[in-house]
């Protein structure tokens, strides 16, 4: 299951992984309407002033859908360090016959 993490839960989480040592973050977003550009880059901002005693993310990457130049600009301004991007493709046949199977079941077709 996806979730997407409130300010407060990002924030729990980052104290977390900076606690083991991590320095680098990779952030991923799905397709949703309210995953903007800038939505993005107010998330990469926290991630970048979350500090946890010596512990500090000091490279925010980012797994995204593709954006109009706009929005990597305002990405690249956020700070990230790399972009990127997913881009899926379906046979449609075969995703009909597997997506069902795959919810119902959780295995992956052909399994």
């Amino acid at each position: 299951m996806r979730k997407t993490l409130s300010d407060e839960e990002l924030r729990s989480e980052l104290v977390a992984l900076e606690g083991q040592g991590h320095k680098r973050l990779i952030l991923v977003w799905g397709e949703h309407p309210s995953y903007s550009a800038e939505e993005m880059a107010r998330i990469v901002h926290i991630a970048y002033a979350t500090k946890s005693g010596k512990g500090e993310i000091r490279r925010v990457n980012i797994n995204a859908a593709p954006l109009d130049v706009e929005g990597y600009r305002t990405m690249k301004a956020a700070g990230i360090g790399t972009y990127q991007v997913f881009q899926e493709t379906y046979h449609h046949p075969t995703t009909g016959q597997c997506i069902p199977r795959a919810r119902a079941r959780a295995t992956t077709c052909g399994a």
